[in-house]
């Protein structure tokens, strides 16, 4: 099984971010932040986004509590979104590519790197990603410390390989189908198991909570996709629009609310910089924005942003490969398809010939430093 650069070595590292150092900052100053970032888990894959099959009961509560995004972008495959996110920078720009797994892994009894040691460790892998972030915090907590605990799943990634008490319910489904559905209750469960653990620290409070996925979902898609067309690897809507939750209630976001301008995964780390109030690195200049403004609804004229996606999985990039440019009203696919995606969700009409300025406006933000090559 291939995995992206954070899951090869493993993204059990959950680590400090290094934005703090480490016996400078007292827990109480800084809010902790856990990331929930799961792999191939469509929009569509929550019963709360409306999948009339698959149950997420845990996932329904924080999504029920939490500030959503609900035009959140990533990319439409793995590795990509997960640079992007870490760095802050369009995916093109990071460099990174896919590295191979632990010689002959598997999802149950698998081994790991564990701070540059191979580890074996017994159970299934979702599990274990999860009891050493609970580890970790716990370590952290003892510390005094603040954390950044950023785990980042391979479940419900293939191979399709559930514990038999999750895809039992969804036994009557397709093999793959029915594991896809298992992986993902595992995940909730673990989510549930996860904020349960931070109240009985007595982190939740202070705790930036967030859950999201990397990509449109691989499997998930003969049951139910949102309405949206496109699955994983698709430059269409349903490739690499997903879920984003985030709650916090120390700092005053939760309640339940849509936030509905564009947003992407550039932004998630401008973000948290600006949540945490540390100072941003020197030098570096990131392609997304702090969306607090529409966290906090604080944003008087929020701009008509263009945002970028595109999957290229290719040795050298190529230029509108699987491609979106995107407004909060408008999807410019491959550089030849525009839809309105307010009146046509599902991306049905391509309107370019009628609203040749908007092609040329989104074509041209493209060819921008600022946006993307």
């Amino acid at each position: 099984m291939n995995r992206s650069a954070d899951l090869a070595v493993i993204a059990f590292l959950f680590c400090l971010s290094g934005l703090i150092p480490s016996g400078l900052v007292k827990a109480a100053e800084k809010p902790n932040v856990v990331i929930v970032i799961t792999d191939d888990q469509g929009y569509g894959d929550l019963s709360c986004t409306g999948n009339p099959i698959l149950r997420t009961p845990e996932i329904d509560k924080l999504y029920a509590e939490s500030i959503r995004l609900k035009d959140f972008h990533v990319a439409p495959t793995c590795s990509p979104t997960r640079c992007a996110f870490l760095t802050g920078h369009w995916t093109n720009r990071t460099g990174v590519g896919q590295t191979p797994d632990y010689w002959d892994n598997a999802y149950f009894d698998g081994s790991y790197w564990h701070n540059g040691k191979s580890t074996p460790v017994k159970g299934f892998c979702t599990d274990v990603f999860f009891d050493y972030a609970k580890r970790f915090i716990k370590m952290q907590k003892e510390a005094d410390q603040p954390f950044l605990a950023y785990i980042a799943t391979n479940a419900p990634h293939a191979p399709m390989h559930s514990p038999e008490e999750y895809s039992e319910p969804y036994k009557d489904l397709n093999v793959n189908l029915a594991n896809f559905f298992g992986m993902i209750a595992n995940i909730d469960q673990n989510v549930g198991q996860l904020r349960a653990f931070l109240e009985a620290e007595g982190l939740l409070e202070n705790t930036i909570f967030i859950f999201t996925t990397d990509n449109g979902t691989s499997t998930g898609d003969q049951i139910f996709n949102a309405g949206m067309r496109g699955k994983k690897g698709s430059p269409y809507d349903g490739g690499h629009r997903v879920p984003f939750f985030l709650y916090w209630p120390a700092g005053e976001l939760v309640g339940g609310r849509d936030v509905e301008p564009i947003t992407a995964y550039v932004d998630v780390l401008p973000t948290l910089i600006d949540l945490c109030k540390i100072p941003a690195p020197e030098g570096v200049k990131f392609d997304g924005t702090s969306i607090v403004p529409l966290l906090r609804e604080t944003a008087s004229d929020w701009p008509d942003r263009i945002l970028v996606t595109d999957s290229q999985r290719v040795k050298d990039p190529i230029k509108w490969r699987q491609s979106a440019v995107m407004t909060s009203q408008y999807r410019l696919n491959n550089q030849t398809e525009l839809y309105d995606i307010k009146a046509d969700p599902g991306q049905t009409k391509n309107i370019a010939p009628e609203y040749p300025d908007v092609v040329r406006r989104l074509t041209e933000a493209k060819k921008t430093p600022a946006i993307g090559t």
